[in-house]
């Protein structure tokens, strides 16, 4: 809660409560892609065989990860650092 609290600080001192949203959806993005990811590897390494993901279910969960990670970082290339750059710019 302190922690939520501190950022919420953060953003409405610096920054925007439209900044705030767009950063917090996007790292969202990257925990679920990331998310993917792992539950990939876990489900393909420490899973016995025969209860093992089929090939077109390794496929969506990886197609998962790809698209989540991709929106992130067409978020942050978009999106945050225009906004991070005229933010400093604003500041200098």
């Amino acid at each position: 809660m302190l922690w939520s609290l501190f950022w919420t600080y953060i953003f409405n001192s610096y920054g925007s409560p439209r900044l705030m949203t767009i950063v917090i959806a996007n790292l969202n993005n990257v925990a679920i892609g990331i998310t993917a990811f792992h539950v990939w590897r876990i489900n393909t390494t420490l899973l016995p065989k025969p209860l093992r993901p089929r090939w077109y279910q390794q496929v969506g969960i990886l197609s998962c990860g790809v698209f989540y990670c991709g929106m992130s970082l067409l978020v942050l290339i978009t999106q945050q650092i225009p906004q991070f750059l005229e933010w400093m710019n604003g500041k200098a």
